[in-house]
């Protein structure tokens, strides 16, 4: 802003000094657009952090996902073995008792079969004796 005086009759132009309150206000306004602009940026930055973070979260999210299906995959295999392991078993223990009761049946046999087999023999060696005894001869 320039001022224009005659001054003697000589035409003189004057710039008048700029005062403390002129120089704030453009410094305010500078300083007004130099927070502007670092907020536009600190939203950009803080946008595209969020964005990172978002593709970030899906990342893990997709990770999580996947094995989680294997550790429920492994623990469905887990219990259906199991199961399967439960039914042998007791399969297995049906099958014991079968063969212990079998074993005891044999053990019976065995036992009557060795009490017969020394009652045929006793009665054998008793006819025979008697026999001798009967014979002439025998000295006995």
């Amino acid at each position: 802003m320039e001022i224009s005086l005659r001054i003697k009759g000589i035409p003189v132009q004057v710039q008048p000094k700029q005062t403390k309150s002129m120089n704030m206000t453009a410094h305010a306004s500078i300083s007004t657009r130099k927070i502007e602009s670092t907020q536009e940026d600190t939203k950009k930055e803080a946008m595209a952090c969020e964005q990172e973070q978002t593709d970030m979260s899906s990342q893990v999210y997709i990770q999580l996902s996947a094995s989680l299906r294997k550790v429920t995959d492994c623990v469905k295999s887990i219990a259906t073995d199991s199961k399967t392991q439960l039914q042998e078993k007791n399969e297995l223990l049906r099958k014991i008792d079968s063969l212990k009761h079998e074993i005891l049946a044999f053990s019976k046999m065995s036992e009557e079969t060795r009490r017969s087999c020394r009652h045929v023999i006793q009665s054998s060696c008793t006819a025979t004796k008697q026999r001798q005894q009967r014979q002439p001869g025998n000295t006995n």
